[in-house]
């Protein structure tokens, strides 16, 4: 079933607007109906911003937009205040229905429709979070701070509305992201799923978490990787102890060898420098045997050099295994080796 066409009022143009998608001039009332590709009911304050709620449709895969312009005296039936305050808590709201997976096809839409149904939500939400990326900035770091985020909620706010901010206002909100990163947790995890996804490049598997990790910053991902380590030091190293908002910030080693080989080395130096002493066979049997597996045929002059001035990265060194046929034996032996020297 076609949705009904929805004709807004006027622009201050005097222009009617298509309200199947985002604004433009009309083609005229003879025009052949465009397929709508959101779901989406919304309200502009007299700012013109909007105050926005997503909504599943019941009847097709996707549904039209219904826009209305509030009068100085907003209705009562519409129920929302236009403050500034007030848009920040309702896109607040938008983004914790997106993060948990609410919007969720009807029973109606056949299963093979469901992922256009989702990218279409996602389209939507881009689109607004670029109209107004200030405000939706700050409802994702009020709601980043107030609640727990799993693995799927840091992935859908990290590929859709973090992803919008950051292209549309590159050059600015990168730094911001950058900085309350440092502090912020679940804002890490988010700028880490953003940037990577930005800066994914054909033929090259890790080069986005590799971008991930040169723009968030070693000291950034460090932290989170001694976090998520003392979290499972306290419950386990299980699959609970990782489904913490740092799980990104462990086992980097060999993909950043992988990507960005000296970026990766930089990476498993500061990681064995910062870390608690005892996580450092942690560090020896996860990032850097990953890295020496992807890289210290090329690096072993440099792994003897540093196994020979710090103690630490000997310790750590000490924990490295072969890996199969993942680096040649004679490289191995010199590891261990370097490994074994006082």
């Amino acid at each position: 079933m076609q949705p009904a066409r929805v004709r807004a009022p006027p622009g201050p143009d005097g222009a009617h607007r298509n309200t199947n998608g985002p604004f433009r001039p009309s083609a005229g009332p003879d025009s052949a109906p465009e397929r709508p590709e959101f779901a989406l009911d919304g309200y502009f304050s007299l700012d013109r911003s909007p105050l926005i709620r997503l909504e599943p449709t019941k009847t097709a895969v996707c549904c039209c937009v219904r826009i209305t312009r509030c009068p100085a005296e907003p209705p009562a039936r519409l129920g929302r205040p236009h403050t500034m305050a007030a848009m920040v808590s309702e896109q607040r709201r938008v983004l914790a229905q997106w993060a948990s997976g609410e919007l969720r096809p009807s029973a109606g839409i056949p299963t093979a429709e469901h992922q256009t149904w989702q990218e279409a939500q996602g389209r939507l939400l881009t689109s607004m979070v670029a109209a107004d990326p200030a405000a939706w900035w700050s409802a994702l770091v009020q709601l980043a701070k107030s609640e727990p985020l799993d693995s799927s909620a840091l992935d859908r706010l990290g590929n859709y509305p973090l992803v919008a901010l950051l292209r549309s206002e590159s050059s600015t909100y990168e730094r911001i992201v950058v900085e309350t990163a440092h502090d912020e947790p679940a804002i890490a995890a988010l700028a880490f799923v953003a940037f990577e996804s930005i800066h994914q490049a054909r033929g090259n598997l890790y080069a986005g978490e590799a971008a991930a990790v040169s723009l968030l910053g070693l000291d950034t991902t460090v932290a989170a990787w001694i976090r998520i380590a003392e979290r499972c030091d306290a419950i386990g190293w299980n699959a609970e102890g990782f489904n913490t908002v740092d799980f990104w910030a462990f086992h980097l080693g060999g993909h950043l060898a992988r990507a960005n080989p000296e970026l990766g080395w930089d990476y498993v130096r500061h990681l064995v420098a910062a870390v608690p002493e005892r996580f450092l066979l942690h560090v020896g049997s996860g990032d850097l045997e990953d890295f020496c597996w992807a890289a210290a045929t090329t690096y072993i002059d440099q792994i003897e050099l540093e196994a020979r001035r710090d103690p630490r990265f000997r310790i750590a060194l000490g924990a490295v295994w072969p890996g199969g046929e993942s680096m040649p034996p004679e490289v191995y032996d010199r590891i261990r080796r370097a490994a074994a020297a006082t």
